[in-house]
């Protein structure tokens, strides 16, 4: 097998591996709707989206940087 043929093939697995995770993590996400264990871990993402926005507003004003959408 060429290293291009066999290149396209690890693309390929690569791939339909992805798309395989994403379904199969949407039917599990779907199933789970409302439960304490999903609330939960929502509720992480949303902590850590907003320190994130916080640490950002620092390090903006630290470096004297404009807000975001001023640029």
């Amino acid at each position: 097998m060429r290293a291009g043929a066999r290149g396209a093939l690890w693309f390929v697995i690569g791939a339909a591996a992805a798309t395989v995770v994403v379904l199969v993590g949407r039917r599990v996400v779907a199933a789970n709707q409302g439960t304490p264990a999903l609330e939960r871990v929502n509720g992480f993402i949303d902590d850590v989206r907003r320190a994130s926005a916080e640490r950002e507003a620092e390090i903006r004003e630290a470096l004297n940087l404009p807000e975001e959408g001023d640029e």
